[in-house]
């Protein structure tokens, strides 16, 4: 009963990883930190498969012996490897450190090199692991190396994430740091309950459990995001502001900034329209910066257009928003040396409270931006 739950529960976490797997290579081009998180789906593969193949060796036929101490070495060897292509993943999302800087990339590797060449040197010595003449596995004084290891690689990663959740410009840097972070619990319970519970692949079960959860979680929100400028989308924007308008109170104003870009067309015709796209990347990034601090939501509406939902209790805040925007974006600018020069005209409407509508609330706002654009001669 106990072989066949093993076994059964490596089948499982093998189905999920190769779903993973499936989904992950649909698109069409895949980011370095999307390589990296199919590399880490493919080796918890090979540990499943790895643990497998030994449920039908260990306690068998005395002649596999040698063939149980290959599988035992590269099961203990593969999930300190896990650990470590996750602590690079994570540092992929911040920006690809793991992988230009070649210091944090050794500095890293120490640790997994030190265990494998102690599990190869227990061949002779038996100190991580030995398998005796009848072919049972037995863990040696030194086995613990094996999840302290491993854990050491998924704390730095945890807490590298939560350092960047807190110090996170938005709303949805924040989670994703914070679904980063939360990656280590599921694993570090598994791994722990397999240490007492010696016979059921607790550790193999959870860290696959746990790469489900970021893979959906992440991969949801990157669907409510918009591809290019990473702002939240028009679906997005419409859900937040539905429960917005049915959860708002009288104690705050709230506002719907609308804006777009100036002559944005002439940047398309004179420049092309890549640089076009670096033009909506720019503008986004200045929306990000200023609204960082800001209880204020961000979407891109379509085009070259940009809603800002933000609540405050008087005039002067909101005119504090909007003059920051302008001015990170003129900095932005200044700093990167562009051929043009990126102007916003920015429309807004108050929400006049019910009955009006999520709608007309928004059509109030474009009208406004519309004005704006007459009046200015845009």
């Amino acid at each position: 009963m106990e072989f066949l739950m093993y076994i059964e529960l490596n089948v499982t976490c093998l189905v999920i990883v190769s779903f993973i797997l499936m989904r992950l290579h649909e698109r069409e081009r895949l980011k370095a930190s999307d390589w990296l998180f199919s590399i880490l789906s493919w080796n918890i593969a090979i540990l499943c498969i790895l643990d497998l193949v030994w449920a039908f060796v260990d306690k068998g036929d005395p002649a596999l012996r040698p063939l149980n101490a290959l599988l035992s070495a590269g099961y203990l060897i593969e999930a300190v490897a896990i650990a470590l292509i996750w602590l690079w993943y994570t540092e992929s999302c911040f920006s690809m450190r793991a992988r230009k800087n070649r210091l944090l990339i050794i500095l890293s590797l120490l640790p997994l090199v030190v265990f494998i060449f102690l599990t190869v040197i227990s061949a002779g010595n038996g100190c991580v692991f030995t398998v005796d003449e009848y072919n049972v596995y037995h863990r040696g004084p030194l086995h613990i190396l094996q999840p302290a290891f491993g854990f050491a690689y998924l704390a730095w990663a945890s807490l590298h994430a939560l350092y960047k959740a807190i110090h996170a410009k938005n709303y949805a840097e924040k989670a994703d740091c914070y679904t980063l972070a939360s990656f280590v619990i599921i694993p570090v319970i598994g791994t722990i309950i397999q240490q007492f519970l010696y016979g059921l692949p607790t550790a193999n079960v959870s860290v696959t459990l746990s790469l489900l959860y970021v893979f959906i979680t992440i991969r949801d929100r990157q669907i409510s995001l918009d591809p290019l400028t990473q702002l939240n989308n028009r679906h997005q924007l419409k859900k937040y502001l539905s429960d917005k308008l049915a959860s708002h109170y009288d104690g705050r104003r709230l506002f719907l900034l609308m804006m777009d870009i100036d002559k944005f067309k002439e940047i398309n015709d004179m420049y092309g329209h890549v640089e076009g796209d670096q033009a909506l990347i720019q503008v986004a990034l200045a929306l990000k910066q200023a609204c960082g601090l800001r209880n204020a939501f961000i979407a891109r509406y379509g085009g070259d257009e940009f809603i800002i939902v933000y609540e405050v209790k008087s005039d002067t805040e909101l005119e504090g928003l909007k003059e920051h925007i302008c001015q990170v974006l003129d900095e932005n600018q200044a700093a990167i040396q562009a051929p043009y020069r990126l102007r916003l005209s920015i429309g807004m409407a108050e929400y006049a409270g019910p009955p009006e509508s999520m709608v007309h609330f928004i059509a109030r706002a474009d009208a406004d931006l519309y004005r704006f654009k007459d009046t200015h001669g845009l």
